[in-house]
């Protein structure tokens, strides 16, 4: 965006786009951001951690938490009516299921098995401020 002289007033980034927002609010360079994501997916590898999953559902943050069972998270609020979940593979399949019986848009994102934004890739931490040190 710098290249063709957008300079925005503000950011949004979710995950891994977080580091590019650091980027363009030049608190990163380039070569802080590439190392941040290689580190953070080196760290992702190397920890063992349950199947996970994540999915954008039709509802909102709140309404969701409410239906949530105690192992699925929202991990973004999105919008009114429009939020993202993330926990083990197996309860978010079930959890699916019953929204889209209900009649509740639910689709799961293609994560590579992680439960990202979640309580069940908190372990991944410590391993990752090593590398970030």
């Amino acid at each position: 965006m710098r290249t063709v002289g957008i300079d925005p007033d503000g950011f949004v980034g979710l995950s891994l786009g977080e580091l590019g927002c650091s980027y363009m609010d030049r608190c990163f360079s380039a070569e802080q951001v590439m190392l941040a994501a290689y580190y953070y997916g080196h760290a992702v590898l190397e920890t063992e951690l349950i199947r996970g999953s994540v999915s954008v559902v039709r509802l909102g943050a709140q309404e969701a938490r409410e239906l949530c069972p105690p192992d699925i998270e929202v991990a973004c609020h999105n919008g009114p009516k429009f939020c993202t979940l993330s926990g083990p593979a197996e309860s978010m399949k079930k959890f699916l299921k019953i929204l889209q019986k209900e009649g509740v848009f639910a689709e799961v994102v293609n994560c590579g098995s992680i439960a990202h934004h979640s309580k069940h890739i908190s372990s991944v931490e410590p391993l990752l401020l090593k590398y970030l040190k």
